[in-house]
């Protein structure tokens, strides 16, 4: 299979960021899809909202685009000629946001208050996940590739020694 175009869900996170920068080395287009906007950025100028590349010249490879997998209305066209989906999004408690991958949080542009917090999303590997499936289907697209990486990087306030632990769900 020849791929050319992948939407990737889960696009500003860790693994999507990540999955994202992988397809590009691989010189294939990537449709990046976020529940919020996202600005596409180098690794000086990541922050909050924020999608890094390790080459900004490669930006033209990517469409950003904005849905919601709980909303099965948003999904609408975006899968039209697309030859795979690569699904990153994952649900997940109230956590403090943390840095993208080899950027230390006190560097991140738009981090001011180190509290930053990343509301919860619930549902989305079950009914999220049957939607965009569903979508797929419709746009005939031949592959739909699932990584779950379910809060493998959240992080917990511990109140009884104010410190942050890592946890897994």
């Amino acid at each position: 299979l020849n791929i050319k175009k992948v939407v990737v869900f889960g696009a500003s996170g860790y693994t999507g960021g990540d999955t994202i920068r992988n397809l590009l080395d691989k010189d294939i287009n990537v449709v990046a899809v976020t529940r919020r906007p996202v600005k596409i950025v180098n690794r000086d100028n990541a922050g909050r909202d924020t999608l890094v590349l390790d080459d900004i010249n490669k930006k033209n490879k990517i469409q950003s685009v904005i849905a919601d997998v709980l909303k099965p209305e948003t999904l609408n066209n975006m899968m039209n000629g697309v030859d795979a989906i690569i699904y990153c999004a994952a649900s997940r408690p109230k956590v403090t946001a943390r840095p993208i991958p080899g950027v230390e949080l006190n560097k991140q542009k738009n981090v001011v208050d180190k509290e930053i917090y990343v509301e919860e999303s619930n549902n989305v590997e079950d009914i999220g996940l049957v939607n965009v499936a569903r979508e797929a289907i419709k746009n005939n697209v031949k592959k739909l590739i699932i990584v779950s990486s379910i809060c493998a990087k959240c992080q917990k306030k511990d109140m009884n020694n104010d410190r942050f632990v890592w946890f897994h769900s």
